[in-house]
């Protein structure tokens, strides 16, 4: 078997790469730089975002593998976003014909079903984001996943996964090590009234293989773990790290003002990637996902406990020096 993994040098993309190589696949990894190549796949110079570089990739494949794409919140990035996430996705999708006929897994993300006000609400797959909450990352990747399931029902062999956030060793970009990064180094840390569904890499790409043995053509596949409001994983990161930081938990009523000042701080720059007002907001909301689907239909092993998931994610940081 033959895989091609877009984006397999990025955090979940090596992860899957690693559990592709240890079934016995070969893989074929593209990407724009050899950096952090898994040991063992075949580095495939190519962007997405540019059609012509992609005919690097000689194929054939037995799957196709899509994770390339663009993490940043930022509104000024909309065209970016676009182009690499919405416009990379078709890309590929377009180059399929040439690599022979494989399926085509496209890895996107939870927050395409939207969060919700409510801690009683769980997002499914048929679950659909409302307007007020779209953000710019979201609507890329909305567009990817239309383009997808477009694909599927002119009769590609299309599916699609939707992870949540997922943690563990190997983020070397601090996707979520950036929210560890801010719990350790603050004697304090508010949290907003909300909560988030946090997931294991292992389980992720375990479920991703899985989606490409057992997933139906045209679906979605909610890829998560655990649901638990901010308040709790903060302080289970402190308790992991054996760090005395307080977590003060924030009323819903600070929301309007905490969004104010995130929003000030994003226009003057004073703010990282991941504080503009549009986040911070969500920290008052759940981003809550039901993974029945996924469970019944893909035959998933059963969950690793989070607070492992915590250690082995900060021995990962702590040895390679980003804490």
């Amino acid at each position: 078997m033959k895989a091609l993994v877009t984006g397999g040098t990025g955090f979940i993309g090596r992860a899957l790469c690693a559990e592709l190589l240890r079934r016995g696949w070969t893989v074929d990894c593209l990407a724009r730089k050899p950096e952090r190549l898994p040991t063992g796949a075949v580095f495939t110079s190519g962007d997405v975002a540019e059609p012509s570089s992609l005919a690097s990739a000689t194929g054939p494949y037995d799957a196709v593998f899509h994770l390339a794409g663009l993490i940043t919140f930022d509104r000024a990035r909309l065209p970016d976003l676009m182009r690499v996430n919405a416009g990379g996705t078709e890309n590929v999708l377009a180059a399929l014909p040439r690599w022979g006929k494989p399926r085509f897994v496209l890895v996107s993300s939870a927050i395409t079903c939207g969060i919700s006000d409510s801690p009683l609400v769980m997002r499914n797959e048929k679950s659909a984001p409302d307007g007020a909450d779209c953000n710019p990352y979201m609507q890329s990747k909305l567009l990817a996943e239309q383009a997808a399931l477009a694909a599927a029902a002119r009769g590609t062999d299309a599916l699609i996964v939707n992870p949540t956030t997922v943690y563990g060793p190997g983020d070397y970009t601090l996707n979520s090590g950036s929210l560890i990064k801010t719990i350790l180094k603050a004697p304090v840390v508010p949290a907003g009234s909300g909560g988030c569904n946090v997931a294991d890499v292992e389980d992720v790409v375990c479920g991703i293989a899985a989606a490409y043995e057992k997933g139906r053509a045209g679906s979605r596949y909610i890829l998560g773990g655990y649901n638990m409001i901010f308040t709790e994983l903060y302080r289970k990161v402190t308790a992991a790290a054996g760090a005395r930081t307080i977590v003060v938990p924030l009323p819903r009523f600070l929301r309007l003002p905490a969004a104010l000042a995130a929003g000030f701080a994003e226009k003057t720059g004073l703010g990282g990637r991941f504080i503009t007002s549009q986040i911070v907001n969500d920290l008052f909301k759940y981003k809550y996902y039901s993974t029945a689907l996924a469970d019944a239909e893909l035959d998933l092993p059963p969950r690793r406990p989070f607070e492992d998931t915590l250690r082995r994610a900060l021995e990962f940081y702590r040895r390679e020096g980003l804490l």
